[in-house]
């Protein structure tokens, strides 16, 4: 049987500059790790989920997100201390300070540190056949506009990823981050909403948007 894929985009955003690094991992390898890794609460939020796809989908993705805060914080991945019960993942005293996001799609996973609030989304490109009609009910009439000539979905993924991180970072519900406009000339880096954004190609068929708050 071939092995399984998945993706990991950690985004380190605790400067000006972000540093990204892109990896790939065995999925089954991943997982197998589980036990020794991740926190009794952790484990049993992963290991409830009945489909097994997603299960160890967002088992890996604790693994990794536990693998790349260790690796900032110079610990051992089973002692990063996270704030529990949580439906985010927060780093608890004395590594608090430290702001975390986690997002997955089908095949890979993000991971996005920052001294601000953050937050971090990955879609796959072409997962929705009609991202037109999805844009009509959700995104500023301009967005849709501009969406007229996006036959891969491109922009539709860059402008959804942009909404979802920015839904994370400056903790607002989904609808309100869907409806901010983002700036027509969407850049790889621009300001936008009290928020510096980085929307980023990591790998063939992802699209990956970090915001990062700058004014509150």
């Amino acid at each position: 049987m071939t092995a399984q894929t998945l993706l990991s985009v950690v985004v380190d955003v605790r400067e000006t500059v972000p540093r990204v690094r892109v990896s790939p991992h065995d999925l089954e390898a991943v997982c197998a790790r589980a036990e020794e890794v991740l926190s009794a609460y952790e484990f049993a939020r992963c290991t409830r989920m009945v489909q097994a796809p997603a299960r160890m989908l967002r088992t890996a993705a604790h693994v990794l997100k536990r693998d790349a805060l260790a690796a900032a914080l110079g610990l051992p991945p089973r002692d990063v201390p996270l704030v529990e019960p949580s439906d985010r993942p927060a780093l608890a005293a004395p590594h608090a300070a430290l702001r975390v996001s986690l997002s997955h799609t089908h095949g890979a996973v993000a991971i996005a540190f920052a001294l601000t609030p953050v937050g971090v989304d990955i879609e796959t490109l072409g997962r929705s056949n009609d991202t037109a009609a999805i844009a009509r009910r959700y995104f500023a009439p301009g967005e849709v506009d501009a969406m007229r000539d996006d036959p891969e979905g491109v922009r539709f993924a860059r402008l959804w990823t942009a909404k979802e991180a920015l839904k994370k970072a400056a903790d607002i519900n989904l609808f309100e981050a869907l409806a901010r406009p983002m700036p027509h000339d969407m850049r790889e880096t621009f300001e936008a909403h009290g928020a510096q954004f980085d929307v980023m190609r990591p790998a063939d068929g992802y699209v990956c948007a970090v915001a990062r708050m700058t004014a509150r």
